[in-house]
């Protein structure tokens, strides 16, 4: 469905998205009452609001930092979009201390 949606990205109407679903092997008429769902809606527009009150810009998007005893999440860093795997190695060694890194690649050393 992903190769489908980005290799149209126009074609993106309701009879569209049913095309690229029963493509993808979707069932019409299940995807098309998810489609119309108000309770599906309102999921989406849940997580809509979530995104946008973590700063989130596009996708796919990454965050690094600590959870507090609280549950809340202290961000340190955020990654957007496609990056290669040296993005994340950097960010995360930025992020970690000298000792919690010499225990990454050293464990029997504390």
């Amino acid at each position: 469905m992903h190769e489908r949606l980005f290799s149209a990205p126009t074609a993106l109407t309701g009879p569209d998205l049913s095309a690229h679903a029963v493509a993808a092997g979707a069932d019409r008429g299940r995807f098309e009452a998810c489609l119309k769902s108000d309770e599906v809606a309102a999921k989406i527009e849940a997580h809509v609001r979530i995104g946008a009150a973590l700063g989130v810009t596009g996708t796919p998007s990454f965050f690094i930092g600590r959870v507090g005893a609280n549950g809340s999440v202290d961000v340190s860093k955020r990654i957007v979009g496609l990056v290669g795997v040296e993005v994340f190695k950097t960010a995360l060694d930025d992020f970690l201390t000298p000792a919690q890194r010499l225990r990454q690649y050293w464990p029997w050393r504390s």
